[in-house]
């Protein structure tokens, strides 16, 4: 027996067709699941195909929480709120100074911040430094070789060697301990923090099995340890860059200030610079924050000026103090010319019109009194 062929019917838009084949609704169940169950394990396959490449590519990864008992004491490690991979790690104070008596004690903070974009293994290792009597550089650092002032044998961190994840800080606690016969004067070294790059750091097209990279940040450490010291220093030179007299309007100025510390302890000179204009009135006025100077060293400070003037011969006077008490201040001048094509444009056409009117317009025009 023939069965005969279902009706055709137009559906009308917006109206879901009921389909009465017997069995039908049941296959479109099953075949939903199945897509449901199928797409789930596309999902979950195409994640962890992420997670392994960005692990293997040395992207962030969550880090595993740090048990507090496994860290050294002291050492805390929290994470960071901008966890961004920025490929460089962060130490901080850039610079710790302190007095402290011959037998006294203290204890700074030393934070090292992990912005690599992967687990790392930081190494704290200690280098006496001097100035540079040349001027070049503001500190030099002497490697395993011991400075007439060293410091490293006094300093002693929580830890030597520690692993921080992305994205996460540490602070380590660092303790100076001055023995109790210790000199007068001023000591001086740097506490280095250092991470070796790993192969994922290396830039496309390098040479497989080249050395890897060793990174250093520096914490410079100054104690100075109270008594009678020598503190005597003077201003080398007060000068423009480049020996600059002569610039345009809006173009930048740039100072220098050269100064040698004589002395065995390091010194913290500060400045005022004024500049007038030619009729001696005080335009304008830089103040520059101290800076610091080793012993038996030259250092010199930039400052940087943006020159907002028009047109005219200005004098800058430095007034140095030299940074310790009871001292003179030091004083210098440098001159420089400011001008203006616009403002030399705009007088030559004063100029020109002011001799037109003198030449010409008599000529031409006869002034008659009048009676």
């Amino acid at each position: 027996m023939t069965r005969a062929p279902y009706p055709q019917c137009k559906i009308p838009d917006g109206v879901l067709a009921r389909v009465h084949k017997k069995g039908t609704f049941w296959w479109l169940a099953i075949a939903s699941w199945i897509g449901i169950f199928l797409a789930w394990v596309s999902f979950s396959h195409q994640s962890f195909i992420t997670a392994a490449v960005a692990a293997e590519q040395g992207g962030p990864t969550e880090a595993a929480s740090h048990d507090e008992a496994e860290l050294p004491e002291g050492v805390r490690i929290s994470p960071l709120i901008d966890q961004g991979v920025f490929r460089d790690f962060v130490v901080g104070p850039g610079k710790y100074e302190v007095y402290l008596e011959p037998g006294e004690e203290r204890v700074f903070s030393l934070s090292v911040s992990n912005r690599m974009g992967d687990t790392r293994g930081f190494q704290f290792a200690m280098e006496d430094v001097v100035g540079d009597p040349t001027g070049k550089e503001p500190v030099v650092l002497l490697g395993n070789d011991r400075g007439p002032y060293s410091l490293r044998d006094w300093v002693h961190p929580a830890a030597w060697k520690i692993t921080i994840p992305h994205g996460h800080k540490a602070v380590i606690p660092v303790r100076i301990a001055v023995p109790s016969d210790a000199s007068p004067g001023g000591y001086y070294s740097s506490l280095l923090v250092s991470t070796v790059s790993k192969d994922s750091d290396t830039s496309e097209g390098s040479i497989a099995g080249s050395a890897k990279v060793v990174s250093r940040i520096g914490v410079l450490l100054f104690v100075r340890v109270p008594g009678e010291v020598v503190e005597t220093g003077s201003l080398v030179s007060f000068s423009t860059k480049e020996q600059k007299a002569l610039l345009a309007h809006g173009d930048p100025l740039t100072f220098l200030i050269t100064f040698r510390n004589d002395g065995n302890v390091h010194l913290n000179p500060s400045a005022t610079i004024t500049i007038q204009n030619l009729l001696g009135k005080t335009v304008h006025e830089i103040v520059v924050p101290p800076w610091y100077v080793l012993p038996k060293a030259v250092r010199t400070r930039e400052i940087e000026w943006k020159n907002p003037y028009w047109l005219g011969r200005y004098t800058a006077t430095l007034t140095l103090n030299p940074g310790y008490g009871g001292s003179d201040s030091r004083t210098a001048q440098v001159v420089f010319w400011v001008v203006s094509w616009q403002a030399i444009a705009v007088m030559f056409a004063i100029f020109l019109l002011t001799l037109i009117l003198f030449l010409y317009v008599p000529k031409r025009y006869a002034i008659v009194r009048k009676q």
